[in-house]
């Protein structure tokens, strides 16, 4: 709905009203809980959410299409890779603060002191982010049977782009199931309530270094490894089905950690390819589309 704010506003104006959306609803928790309230601000926290990510993404794509970076395809790489990296180490710090919380005090409550001190903080850094340079426009001429045809220069892939569409959207269907599905188990086996938080930090941890690593890889090796994380995934699956162990399920939930992420590298890096080859950031909100219909 709002792809088009930061064509209006620019990235920085846009960064700061959802960083501020966030704040406010933060602000609302910290006097009342009610379920219908916490609805409601949850429907507002996506809206803010779906004006956040996709910015970020033009942002980097932006970046990768300057003067500094259009020349260099190994500093691209380590950009993707240090912007992946961000998110991923913001979920591993959330998660472990969790786990430490709830492991010396059982209060849940505590969480969403925290979540408003980094709301906050967040609020800080959108106002001190910097607008990202003008693109800048370099091709190859190729001459073809019909005509010439402008390509950018990178690794020379051609896709629809409905594949990294739609691989997004299973990652982020596997994200979101498996955050429903063991908080319930863990409660039906009477797993105290910090392992929710230990275990999805031994995923994210493990994501991070499986991420950090493929991102080095080409697209044509990430895409090898499709096939056999279907198959790692699907059957780490089944395992967590059955299994009734905490150990298991630790192993369980950093091997999915590792597979799962291959679907993030290869749509993440094709989405940011798409968006430099057409020097555009649309792409970006498909991207998040995909995720949160994933989700």
């Amino acid at each position: 709905i709002f792809r088009n704010v930061q064509k209006k506003l620019g990235v920085k104006p846009t960064i700061i009203i959802s960083s501020l959306g966030f704040l406010f609803i933060q602000v609302i928790l910290q006097f009342s809980k009610e379920p219908l309230l916490i609805y409601f601000l949850l429907i507002l926290d996506g809206t803010f959410l779906g004006l956040f990510w996709p910015v970020l993404m033009g942002a980097l794509s932006a970046i990768s299409n300057s003067e500094e970076y259009h020349k260099n395809n190994s500093l691209k790489d380590k950009l993707m890779k240090k912007y992946s990296l961000a998110w991923n180490f913001g979920g591993i710090f959330s998660y472990a603060l969790g786990f430490f919380i709830l492991f010396y005090i059982e209060n849940i409550q505590i969480m969403f002191l925290f979540a408003l001190f980094f709301a906050i903080i967040g609020f800080s850094m959108a106002l001190i982010i910097q607008e990202p340079s003008h693109s800048f426009d370099k091709e190859i001429i190729v001459p073809i049977d019909k005509g010439v045809k402008a390509i950018p220069q990178r690794e020379h892939i051609s896709f629809p782009i409905f594949l990294p569409l739609f691989m997004i959207g299973i990652y982020g269907f596997l994200i979101g199931g498996m955050g429903l599905i063991y908080p319930i188990k863990s409660e039906i086996l009477n797993f105290a309530l910090f392992t929710n938080y230990l275990f999805f930090f031994l995923r994210m941890s493990t994501q991070t270094i499986s991420i950090s690593k493929s991102m080095d890889f080409k697209i044509k090796t990430t895409k090898k490894m499709i096939p056999i994380s279907n198959l790692l995934i699907m059957f780490s699956l089944f395992l967590m089905g059955i299994n009734q162990n905490l150990f298991i399920f630790a192993i369980l939930f950093c091997a999915f950690g590792i597979f799962n992420s291959f679907y993030y590298t290869l749509a993440f890096k094709l989405i940011v390819f798409r968006n430099i080859a057409n020097n555009t950031s649309k792409y970006s909100t498909y991207f998040e589309t995909a995720i949160g219909i994933g989700f």
